[in-house]
């Protein structure tokens, strides 16, 4: 998780390519909900529509596969909460581990990187509409051992992926399956 423009799908990205153990899936949810329009009533059914789709589909697939998903979900907008809870879920049903992974970014460095050609059309890009979140939205942390929080400022998105990964593979056998108390929020 992190906020808006702070290169969460590319450097999932990035870390998905130079892996090289099991299988991987990318699941953008911020395009999900972009299909019926960011301020749209249907915004969120469209989205539950979809998650629930993709999320049954996931569930099927062996426990080798890694899934990334990507988000910046706010601890007291009640609907992302929600959404967290279906990670979650997904992630008991599948008796694997949740690894929760906030990545934070300087104001100035954040605004520069939502402004980026490529999430044109695709992703939130109005400066004045991010600044407005530094003050009203707080990322939802979940308090468990697992989590962990980088400083992804003065990192590329290749960057962020190398540090993440050795994260995850250096601790890979300290971690185990998903429970409810990744609910529980910081």
């Amino acid at each position: 998780m992190g906020g808006r423009g702070q290169a969460k799908a590319r450097s999932a990205q990035r870390w998905l390519a130079s892996s090289v153990r099991g299988s991987s899936t990318i699941i953008y949810c911020t395009t999900l909900r972009s299909l019926a329009g960011f301020d749209s009533p249907e915004r969120w059914p469209l989205y539950e529509r979809i998650r629930a789709a993709v999320y049954d589909s996931l569930l099927g697939r062996p426990p080798s596969e890694v899934f990334v998903l990507t988000n910046a979900l706010c601890s007291a907008n009640l609907r992302e909460v929600e959404a967290w809870r279906h990670v979650v879920d997904l992630a008991i049903a599948r008796q694997v581990p949740l690894i929760p992974v906030i990545l934070e970014i300087e104001p100035a460095e954040n605004v520069r990187r939502l402004q980026s050609a490529d999430r044109i059309g695709r992703k939130l890009t109005d400066p004045a509409v991010l600044r407005s979140y530094f003050d009203q939205e707080r990322l939802l942390c979940p308090d468990v051992p697992e989590t962990c929080t980088f400083d992804v400022t003065r990192l590329s998105p290749e960057e962020a992926a190398a540090l993440i990964k050795a994260h995850v593979e250096s601790s890979a056998l300290l971690f185990h399956s998903a429970t409810k108390d990744y609910l529980r929020l910081r």
